[in-house]
């Protein structure tokens, strides 16, 4: 299919639950929501959810004792898993960053590994603090964390990690939302507008989000050129060798 060329749009992940992630009945269509405000709505692949188990089996043997024979047939398994989902990830590579190609569960593992321990296995266990990690460092700061109101332990891990992974990565703005029949809609939408409205102003350079600053910035710079003397070159069109000959300014005090 062709794609256009067009600007990028703040990235919004979509992370949490496993129902409540894909299924835009659970989630209110967050997705449409998502892009209804100008966004672009990025979700993590599902392959890796039946992966993280796979993973952690190494982990239980070695830590706990747990699954002597079974846990080489569930690393058999993944390999297996990660070779059906090379050819999807070649597919990504090839069109140069304009689709994101998500890190290898390995790769996942490691840097979930700074935040929380490999042994959690509560609600989606370390692979939500993964993605929502995998997210920031790949240009999806802003992040949705959807929490259902019947899985307790996906509210402890997502809830738990949210503070980690922000003092982590300051760059992040992650905010959880919680689905379920009791919850308001207006509530939901209202949070999910307000992260919006920070990934819109964090994604435009500062004189775009202030027409006026653009104007002072370029009256500022015409004021500084009608300022510099005649053959005084801007900072920034310096080469090696311009100060060579300059005397080194004498330290004053005030």
């Amino acid at each position: 299919m062709p794609l256009r060329d067009i600007p990028r749009k703040p990235r919004v992940g979509l992370v949490g639950e496993i129902l409540v992630k894909f299924h835009p009945d659970a989630n209110n269509n967050a997705v449409g929501v998502i892009e209804a405000e100008g966004c672009e709505a990025v979700l993590p692949g599902i392959m890796e959810f039946f992966m993280m188990p796979l993973y952690s089996s190494q982990y239980q043997w070695d830590t706990l004792g747990i699954g002597r024979k079974s846990h080489h047939v569930k690393k058999a398994v993944m390999w297996m898993m990660r070779q059906y989902q090379e050819p999807a990830n070649a597919a990504l590579r090839k069109t140069k960053g304009k689709f994101h190609v998500h890190r290898d569960v390995y790769e996942l593992a490691d840097k979930a590994s700074e935040v929380i321990s490999m042994g959690t296995r509560a609600g989606e266990g370390w692979l939500l603090t993964a993605e929502m990690m995998d997210l920031i460092e790949s240009g999806t700061p802003n992040i949705i964390c959807a929490q259902p109101f019947a899985c307790l332990p996906n509210h402890v891990v997502g809830r738990g990690d949210v503070r980690r992974t922000a003092a982590a990565l300051p760059q992040s703005n992650i905010v959880s939302i919680d689905y379920d029949p009791g919850a308001s809609e207006v509530n939901q939408l209202n949070r999910i507008k307000l992260m919006v409205a920070t990934a819109h102003s964090n994604h435009e350079p500062p004189e775009a989000r202030d027409p006026e600053m653009a104007d002072q910035i370029a009256e500022f710079q015409r004021r500084l050129e009608e300022a510099r003397p005649s053959g005084i070159k801007s900072p920034i069109d310096l080469e090696p060798g311009d100060l060579e000959d300059e005397r080194p300014l004498e330290r004053t005090s005030r």
